[in-house]
């Protein structure tokens, strides 16, 4: 999984709770939280919504609130909104480039 930092220039502080709906096509569907901003139709994820990903998927950008996430696992990459991706970095999650590292879970010394 690649991951982009993405060119939000507002902090999630200003974005309001919206309920997302994630579906595969057939049937499955969850409703995770997000954080949208006024006059935005983007949402950037708050919780571990996106099971296929290497690494919990809080700050993923999502295009709207409503949206089938098997293209997004087929593309292979996500964008993270600003505040994620330096999170992420910081956390050796990922490196400057986007590539996911395997973090190591400290307490039990093996990959996350």
């Amino acid at each position: 999984m690649l991951y982009k930092k993405g060119t939000q220039d507002y902090t999630l502080d200003e974005c309001v709770n919206v309920k997302v709906r994630l579906t595969d096509g057939m049937g499955f569907s969850e409703s995770p939280w997000g954080k949208q901003h006024q006059g935005r139709s983007e949402v950037v994820l708050q919780n571990h919504a996106l099971a296929f990903t290497p690494y919990p998927s809080w700050g993923v950008v999502l295009p709207s609130t409503s949206l089938n996430f098997l293209a997004m696992l087929e593309a292979g990459e996500l964008t993270l909104h600003p505040e994620a991706w330096e999170q992420y970095i910081e956390q050796s999650v990922i490196d400057e480039t986007g590539a996911y590292l395997h973090p190591v879970d400290e307490d039990t010394e093996e990959e996350a």
